[in-house]
C-alpha cells in the first residue's frame, strides 16, 4: 500500500533489483484491470502530510512502471503533496456539481492556479455529474461563466453509480459509457498532447 512505498521509495529509486512487481505486489488489482495503490501512509494519524519531495518520487516510481497514472488529490489545496501533484499532471479533472457549493470552490481553485503561474490552457477538463438532482437556470449560468474556456464532458445519472455496490462497466446504461468514453478519449488525447511538454511551473 502507500505506505509501504513510501517506507521503501529509496530501494525502488536506487536498488537494481527494484521492478514492477514489486511495485505491483502493493497495488490491490480492480475487475476493470486496473491497480490502486492506496490506503494510509504511517504519518497520516499524526496529521503529518506527504512532502512534496515525497509525492514527486512516488509519482517517479509508478510512471517508471506505469504508463497511465490517475491521482485523487482530494480537497486539501495548500497541501505540499496537492501542489506537487498539480505541478505534475499532464492534465487536471475537475469534478463538479450543478450546485453554487460546489462550482464556486472549484472556481476559485482555478483561478488560484493562475494566479500562482500555472498554465492551464488544454491542461483541465470539466466533468459533470449531477446524479439525479435537478439543474437549476442560475446553476447552468455560473457553470457557463466560470468554465466556458474548458471542454466539459457530462455524465448522467446511472442508477450503478448511485447505489453501494461496486461500479461494473458492464452493468452501466449505453448513455453513461458513452459519456465515460467521450472523457477518456478526451483526457488521453490531452495527455498525449502534454506529455512532452514542461510541467506546469508555480510562480512560488
Amino acid at each position: 500500500n502507500l505506505g509501504n512505498l513510501l517506507a521503501h521509495l529509496d530501494w525502488f529509486l536506487e536498488d537494481p533489483a527494484a521492478n514492477c512487481l514489486a511495485l505491483d505486489w502493493l497495488c490491490q488489482r480492480q475487475l476493470a484491470g486496473f491497480k490502486v495503490l492506496g490506503g494510509d501512509h504511517p504519518r497520516a494519524s499524526r496529521g503529518q502530510a506527504i512532502s512534496g519531495v515525497e509525492f514527486s518520487k512516488m509519482h517517479h516510481v509508478v510512471t517508471k512502471y506505469n504508463p497511465i497514472a490517475v491521482v485523487d488529490t482530494g480537497n486539501a489545496e495548500t497541501a505540499p503533496n496537492w501542489r506537487a501533484a498539480v505541478r505534475l499532471a499532464d492534465i487536471l479533472i475537475v469534478p463538479i456539481r450543478m450546485r453554487e457549493d460546489y462550482l464556486m470552490p472549484a472556481a476559485r481553485m482555478l483561478h488560484g492556479l493562475r494566479d500562482q503561474g500555472h498554465d492551464l490552457t488544454n491542461r483541465v477538463i470539466i466533468v459533470v455529474s449531477n446524479g439525479d438532482l435537478p439543474t437549476s437556470p442560475e446553476a447552468t449560468a455560473l457553470a457557463r461563466e466560470y468554465f466556458a474556456a474548458f471542454p466539459q464532458v457530462e455524465i448522467p445519472f446511472d442508477p450503478v453509480i448511485n447505489g453501494d455496490g461496486p461500479i461494473r462497466w458492464d452493468r452501466l446504461r449505453d448513455t453513461t459509457r458513452m459519456a465515460y468514453q467521450e472523457l477518456g478519449a478526451k483526457a488521453l488525447n490531452m495527455a498525449i498532447t502534454n506529455a512532452s511538454a514542461p510541467a506546469m511551473e508555480p510562480n512560488e
